[in-house]
């Protein structure tokens, strides 16, 4: 945790990006296609990665979102990277969750055979779990896609599409919870936590194609396996998307998304 520390990898003060080349296309067919070169800076100004993200958005609102992370030599000294992902605020409406993946119980990469792959509902409140000294939870892996809706079947919809790279579970895995990482972070007790209700909060998602192990084989010692580290050692690719849902059903969206993808 200190060297993670030292590199500002913290939610209190996280790596922000800073874009320093832009380029946008647009065809006859109605698709626009931006790519962005950017560099991951820590608080101190430190370069810790590099980025090309590049982004597709089609004609129905669908975007298609390609991430190639390269972690800098300074990071080469680290055991392992905590995780590499993405952090969305969605409406509260949003408060509906269907997700295939494994389930119901909260699981990570080295802590999951107890949980059942398939196709689970949820909500904000039931994914997240109350640890007395309040820390990441809540998190589900090997997910294809999830689905997040309000009463009238409206909302958005992640879908899988990567295209490679060093991983620790299959697809991807997320939380959605009432309470950010920062303030997880600086709550020392349950008790520091404002009580949050669905429905009338923020729903922020953490959504990670990488991330480490947990340990806790001895409650001493943290014994992260090394199978189950992430190592700043070549890059790391992610592809998902994101679809608008208006009274669709997920499970066919999802589909028809994961063929295409398939075939192409």
């Amino acid at each position: 945790y200190n060297r993670w520390t030292n590199f500002g990898l913290i939610p209190n003060s996280p790596p922000q990006i800073l874009c320093h080349a832009l380029n946008v296309q647009k065809d006859g067919a109605g698709f626009i296609k931006i790519g962005a070169d950017c560099d991951v800076i820590s608080n101190t100004e430190k370069k810790l990665f590099s980025q090309k993200i590049s982004y597709t958005i089609f004609p129905d609102g669908s975007i298609h979102v390609n991430v190639t992370t390269i972690p800098m030599k300074c990071l080469k000294e680290l055991e392992t990277l905590p995780r590499l992902g993405f952090t969305m605020c969605i409406d509260r409406s949003l408060k509906e969750i269907l997700y295939l993946g494994r389930g119901p119980n909260e699981n990570y990469c080295d802590r999951k055979s107890s949980s059942d792959f398939g196709i689970w509902r949820s909500s904000p409140s039931s994914m997240a779990f109350n640890y007395i000294v309040p820390c990441e939870n809540g998190n589900v892996t090997d997910c294809s896609w999830a689905a997040f809706t309000n009463g009238e079947g409206k909302g958005i919809i992640l879908i899988d599409g990567r295209g490679g790279g060093q991983s620790t579970c299959e697809g991807f895995q997320f939380s959605a919870l009432l309470h950010s990482q920062r303030e997880l972070h600086n709550a020392s007790h349950t008790h520091l936590l404002e009580e949050r209700k669905d429905g009338e909060s923020p729903i922020y998602i953490n959504f990670d194609h990488y991330q480490m192990g947990i340990g806790g084989d001895v409650s001493w010692f943290p014994c992260v396996y090394p199978e189950y580290h992430l190592k700043p050692i070549k890059e790391f690719k992610s592809s998902f998307y994101i679809c608008p849902l208006a009274g669709d059903d997920p499970i066919i969206v999802a589909n028809e998304r994961l063929d295409k993808k398939t075939m192409g």
